[in-house]
């Protein structure tokens, strides 16, 4: 079970109606694909939030712009309260990309194959200090011991390391320039099922050491009960449910998310996943006729625009979108097409 972070005024990071579109078509074409639809999130200091959703739920599309990596079309990315849309309009400053980094899916893709372990690390933090000789020495065996590698890896080429490693290398990278903030892009999705727990723990231990703040984006919803704090749950490019992780994976309030934890393997569950739930589910995804928290006196449900509810105890933070309002973006979500098995029964 994780940790509880303590709620302050300002969170360390925070998105306030993000939208970013895509051009669809050639140069002169003017249809759009929608793929963030105004996402609000917010972390604070020394807390994880996983990002869970099928693919193409704008999961990665909301890490790239809060990493500067696309520039969104509407919206605020405030860090420490300061909106970095404003004041840094056209590319991320030094200061920023010092506060906050990211480590990608492939630890593979993300590494130079020409260069040493060792010039990964010094890139990064001259990038940010001035150290040489023993100091920059120093300082880069203390990065590897941190990510729990061998000193004399430094001198080794990434093909030469195992998968695992190579995404510990990563990690020691982005914290060459202790950052405030890592987005980690499913960072264990390409690693053999016997290392993933390592770096999980490996994250984790820098939460509670170091008190980084860490969105961590995957589909793998164990993964996600295992290391974060809260979770926020994407659909076709909008935020549908989000609360604390063992909550929201215990109590699912929205139909989407319900039919997300069906498809995780249970083996308190008897049998499969009744199909005749999930079609139900589903028609409430699609073309949902009422919602159950209709009549909440402070968030009325409307067809139109994404009201919030907030749903149990109020110290678990677990907040749902009305069943009434769907996303406009199209999505082929593979979560509301029957199964096999739903289909032969």
């Amino acid at each position: 079970m994780t940790a509880t972070t303590t709620t302050t005024a300002t969170p360390i990071l925070e998105t306030r109606a993000l939208v970013k579109e895509f051009q669809q078509g050639g140069f002169l074409s003017k249809r759009m694909l929608r793929a963030l639809g105004g996402v609000d999130v917010s972390i604070q200091p020394g807390e994880i939030l996983a990002l869970v959703g099928e693919s193409g739920s704008g999961k990665s599309t909301l890490a790239r712009c809060i990493a500067r990596l696309e520039k969104p079309t509407s919206g605020q990315i405030l860090l420490d309260g300061v909106d970095v849309l404003t004041t840094e309009k056209g590319h991320a400053s030094r200061e920023y990309r010092g506060r906050l980094q990211m480590v990608f899916q492939d630890p593979f893709g993300s590494l130079n194959p020409v260069h040493r372990i060792s010039h990964f690390l010094e890139r990064a933090i001259r990038n940010q200090e001035r150290l040489t000789g023993a100091a920059l020495e120093e300082r880069l065996e203390s990065l590897m011991a941190r990510v729990d590698l061998d000193a004399n890896m430094l001198a080794s080429y990434p093909h030469e390391l195992s998968g695992g490693q190579r995404q510990r290398v990563a990690i020691a990278r982005a914290l060459a320039v202790d950052p405030k903030v890592i987005l980690a892009d499913e960072p264990t999705s390409m690693l053999d099922v016997s290392v993933r727990i390592g770096v999980l723990n490996l994250m984790r231990a820098l939460r509670d050491d170091k008190g980084i703040a860490m969105i961590y984006i995957t589909h793998d919803l164990a993964s996600a009960r295992y290391l974060a704090d809260r979770i926020a749950v994407l659909f076709a490019g909008e935020l549908v449910e989000e609360g604390e992780s063992l909550e929201i994976l215990a109590n699912p309030a929205h139909p989407y998310t319900e039919l997300l934890v069906s498809a995780v393997p249970d083996p308190d569950r008897a049998g499969s996943y009744d199909p005749e739930r999930r079609a139900q589910l589903r028609q409430r995804v699609l073309a949902a006729d009422s919602c159950p928290f209709d009549g909440d006196p402070g968030n009325p449900c409307s067809r139109t625009e994404p009201v919030r509810h907030r749903v149990g105890d109020a110290g678990l933070r677990h907040l749902v979108r009305c069943h009434l309002y769907r996303p406009a973006t199209a999505a082929g979500a593979n979560a509301l097409v029957p199964t096999v098995e739903d289909v032969a029964s």
